[in-house]
């Protein structure tokens, strides 16, 4: 696997078998994992398998996007491991029939964001001599896109995040941390602004950097660097014209939230949490080890590993209190679809392995605020703590968390 691919790529073993790993949230009635995608119904959660999507012997873990009404976008960000040649985008309106997208054939596609119910923005990381990428967009409701934005040979963009109508993405070149940009729309997409970053103090003597937006609210914006002892998290308030630094990390900045009450969730892998009530100033919170972290509420909702945790999410309050969510007790079957669609087709087959695979963990109630960390270390502690082997295992960035 390159290193594009280490920076997107957030498992291995993204198939139907893989361990019950959660790895976003895009809403709370679905969780993106890394044995599929799960969806919430009255009797409770329904499988969907990455295979819809993907070859039958990929690793790589898709990523997700969903309409406000239900539509959903995915992205296999290794396209030779897509499950049409040259296809990395994929449609579908319920679940069942995944279709390829028109207008981003044989792309390397980073991250897609559903805008609103009919525009759609997605990002390439195009490594491949010869080949350029962009920004592109979706006014049909993702069923095709084209180029609005091309950008230069070797300038990656790994993620796009929109607040409301303005949409935020920063493109780099690895080597060179004095030619990062920051995009900015402020019409969804149609037209984009291009604000220098140079990053060169950051990085030091670091010859390759990234960096990608993590939270956007309307002229604020959340940038997250990786840096030579960990990550650098920059804040804008004026919609990138400058930044400031505000929370600098050992770990990683794998994602970040903003909650019902206005305040600031950062999680920082494999170490815990950060919680800011102005998006400013960061206060360490001790969390369960997790991957992804949403906010539907005041709380955050950790994504993270039932066989390690007990379960897929957690909720986390700013005292460091954590409370098991969705377990894989929780998973009654795969979504029912009618023949001839991916879902009945290629995925109903496939759920035998995922019962096989499914943990027998904890389901006791967890508060990380004792002496015990969930992995049999001592006190969890932002800054000291171990963490189990799958966080030890995860690439350096985690690059693609979307959030609204």
């Amino acid at each position: 696997m390159n290193a594009l691919l280490l920076l997107l790529a957030p498992l291995a073993h993204g198939h139907a078998g893989a361990d019950f790993t959660a790895v976003d949230l895009e809403r709370e009635d679905a969780i993106e994992t890394g044995f599929g995608l799960l969806l919430e119904e009255s009797d409770g959660w329904h499988w969907v398998c990455h295979e819809a999507i993907t070859t039958s012997d990929a690793i790589i873990t898709p990523r997700y996007s969903t309409s406000p009404t239900g539509t959903w976008l995915a992205v296999v960000p290794d396209v030779t491991q897509a499950r049409e040649e040259a296809q990395p985008v994929y449609r579908s309106e319920a679940g069942c029939s995944w279709d390829p997208v028109t207008g981003l054939d044989d792309q390397a596609v980073s991250d897609v964001l559903f805008i609103d119910e009919d525009t759609a923005i997605a990002t390439t990381a195009e490594q491949r001599e010869g080949r350029s990428g962009g920004i592109f967009r979706s006014t049909d409701g993702g069923l095709t896109f084209s180029d609005v934005h091309p950008l230069d040979e070797g300038r990656l963009v790994l993620r796009v995040l929109a607040s409301g109508q303005t949409v935020y993405a920063a493109s780099f070149v690895p080597e060179s941390p004095s030619q990062a940009e920051l995009h900015v729309s402020t019409d969804a997409g149609a037209t984009w602004t291009d604000l220098p970053l140079d990053l060169s103090d950051l990085a030091g003597s670091q010859t390759t950097l990234a960096v990608r937006p993590v939270i956007a609210r309307g002229d604020e914006v959340w940038l997250a660097v990786n840096v030579l002892t960990g990550h650098v998290l920059l804040h804008s308030d004026d919609r990138g014209a400058s930044t400031t630094t505000v929370l600098v990390a050992d770990g990683t900045l794998l994602d970040g939230a903003i909650a019902t009450d206005g305040s600031v969730w950062m999680l920082e892998g494999p170490r815990g949490a950060w919680h800011s009530t102005d998006g400013v100033d960061f206060e360490p919170v001790e969390a369960p080890p997790a991957i992804g972290l949403s906010a539907f509420s005041a709380d955050a909702t950790l994504a993270t590993s039932a066989a390690f945790t007990g379960g897929l999410t957690y909720q986390l309050t700013a005292d460091g209190t954590a409370t098991i969510g969705v377990q894989g007790s929780d998973l009654v079957g795969p979504l029912a679809c009618d023949p001839g669609t991916e879902q009945h087709d290629i995925c109903e087959p496939l759920w035998e392995q995922v019962l096989l695979a499914q943990p027998k963990g904890p389901t006791e109630e967890t508060d990380t605020t004792d002496d015990t960390d969930l992995d049999g270390s001592e006190g969890c502690g932002c800054a000291t703590s171990s963490a189990p082997a799958w966080v030890a295992l995860l690439p350096l960035l985690l690059v693609w968390r979307r959030r609204r």
